[in-house]
């Protein structure tokens, strides 16, 4: 991922995931665990952060980019986009 999608997300999520941990360090572990695929086991290892917090900042941080990206790449079609659809 370059760091100029990092920021943006960054910007899109911030405000709803701060906590004592950073907002940077969680939106990473986060997109770490989406990318990858790893455990939560082997992320407590990589990010020194605890079994059940890696669990919450998963939670909280894929929330936050639905709520966030929701709208914008996955909007509810409007009528005439549905009638559209239909004709097609």
């Amino acid at each position: 991922m370059s760091e100029e999608l990092f920021s943006i997300l960054l910007d899109l999520v911030g405000q709803e995931i701060i906590e004592s941990i950073t907002v940077e360090e969680r939106l990473s572990i986060c997109l770490r665990y989406l990318i990858t695929g790893h455990s939560f086991t082997s992320l407590t290892f990589y990010y020194r952060v605890g079994l059940s917090t890696i669990h919450e900042i998963v939670r909280e941080t894929t929330q936050a980019l639905w709520n966030a990206l929701q709208p914008r790449y996955m909007a509810i079609p409007s009528t005439d986009e549905w009638s559209k659809i239909a004709q097609d």
